[in-house]
């Protein structure tokens, strides 16, 4: 399940980021026809993507094993990052919604990285500690090693 979780949640913040980043382009180059013909038409996949965005989003919060201060600043980022942006856009604001921008990018990359200098450990993930070399070894010879 939380594997399932986890891709659907990176999906709806890629479509999510995509999306956003359209608008606040938009936005910012002074499209604003174009804008609110993009905002009407995506507005009910919009929806869609930003509930998943944030139901998924609780579900890993609540149930990630690693609760480190990456994981706190990325929360922080994107609750202030949501009202930023609805501000933003309503009062057609581009300050308002190239900050949201920068911080929704920047929690997608401290979450990417676990870090908060998205500096990204080469061994991270892939090294094992000796007491599960140990286990390995352990299941490996009561299992697959043929003794005579």
């Amino acid at each position: 399940m939380y594997t399932g979780m986890m891709h659907t949640h990176k999906l709806a913040v890629i479509l999510f980021l995509l999306l956003y980043l359209i608008k606040t382009l938009l936005l910012v180059l002074g499209k604003t026809d174009t804008l609110a013909r993009v905002t009407k038409a995506t507005r009910v996949a919009e929806m869609i993507i930003s509930t998943l965005f944030l139901a998924t989003g609780i579900y890993l919060a609540l149930n990630t094993g690693n609760k480190g201060m990456w994981l706190w600043m990325k929360l922080v980022a994107v609750a202030v990052a949501i009202p930023l942006a609805i501000i933003g856009f309503k009062r057609a604001n581009k300050n308002l919604a190239l900050l949201s921008l920068i911080l929704i990018v920047f929690s997608y990359g401290i979450s990417e990285t676990k870090s908060l200098t998205m500096s990204k450990d080469k061994d991270a993930g892939t090294t094992a500690d000796n007491s599960d070399i140990a286990t390995g070894e352990i299941i490996y010879k009561n299992k697959c090693v043929v003794s005579w």
